[in-house]
């Protein structure tokens, strides 16, 4: 995965810079601490002590200013995507949608490292699996099942390459169907012990090899998509149930009105059946029949309003 070459010297070749800035520094300070001592003719260890650290003061920020020529010199490039990943992180908690920020990362991950192929993987309650949430160039349809990707993570909180993997039949299936998508690398997203998920990436569209400046930004990164992933599903499965709170109160709503309806509806419907009844089982003069059939009338109008 890494050159280890390549890694070797530019290490030597930064840890010689150092020193040598390092060194010079040193000899600048005790010359220029002689020289101060040698034209003020004092000999008092105060005034020599105070005098080194005005030296070093002023020094400071020159020494800096080579450190980080040099810092750019051995790594060209860190500055700039150490930048770049800072802007990113603090555009992550303007999202609040998972979707949003899946592709965000997706399409940074991918315009940074020059990525071929690239998903992001998490945990769907639903499906009880890992299912892609935004993907790039993968034709194959990829579900990782928690038996797999646990096994592949177990004793790993960093980046493993697939062709590294141990195969086992319980995650044989998956295995195979990540190398014929072309995946070659996955990093596991967590918070704390909790496996989110993972972020899985195919090779470099260029030549160039992961560096170990690549592996940190790739593993801050996905920690810090980690925490916007986990914020994220903390507000959706409280929108979820605030929207499940309130289908429950209409509900019961609804079944207090129905209720309420259904006594109001009842008191008309005995005076209508009651007074069917009288004229059908006894004998009434014309007076009568008129009474009661205008308490149907008025009962069945009782009931036209109850109802629009």
């Amino acid at each position: 995965l890494l050159d280890i070459e390549i890694i070797i010297k530019r290490s030597l070749l930064f840890s010689a810079l150092s020193v040598l800035v390092l060194t010079v520094y040193i000899l600048i300070v005790k010359h220029l601490s002689d020289w101060l001592g040698a034209t003020t003719n004092r000999q008092s260890i105060v005034v020599e002590s105070l005098f080194v650290l005005v030296i070093v003061i002023f020094l400071m920020p020159i020494k800096r200013y080579i450190e980080r020529l040099i810092d750019n010199l051995v790594f060209p490039g860190r500055t700039k995507i150490q930048k770049r990943m800072l802007a990113f992180t603090k555009t992550l908690a303007h999202h609040i949608k998972l979707k949003e920020i899946c592709t965000q990362i997706v399409d940074f991950v991918e315009e940074i490292f020059k990525i071929k192929k690239i998903a992001i993987f998490l945990w769907d309650e639903t499906e009880e699996c890992y299912m892609p949430q935004c993907e790039r160039n993968i034709e194959e349809e990829l579900v990782l099942h928690p038996a797999a990707i646990n096994s592949w993570f177990a004793g790993y909180d960093d980046a493993i390459q697939v062709e590294n993997i141990a195969e086992n039949v319980q995650a044989k299936t998956d295995l195979e169907a990540l190398q014929k998508s072309g995946i070659f690398l996955l990093v596991p997203i967590r918070i704390k012990d909790d496996l989110l998920g993972c972020l899985a990436l195919g090779k470099r569209r260029t030549a160039a090899k992961w560096e170990m400046q690549d592996m940190e930004f790739l593993n801050t990164l996905v920690n810090q998509s980690a925490i916007a992933i986990s914020r994220t599903l903390i507000y959706e499965k409280a929108q979820q149930s605030e929207r499940q709170l309130l289908r429950t109160e209409k509900l019961v709503a609804m079944g207090t009105l129905s209720a309420g309806m259904a006594h109001e509806i009842k008191n008309p419907l005995h005076i209508i059946s009651g007074s069917a009844e009288t004229l059908m089982n006894e004998a009434l003069n014309k007076d009568e029949q008129e009474e009661i059939l205008q308490f149907i009338v008025d009962e069945t109008d009782r009931l036209n309003g109850i109802l629009n």
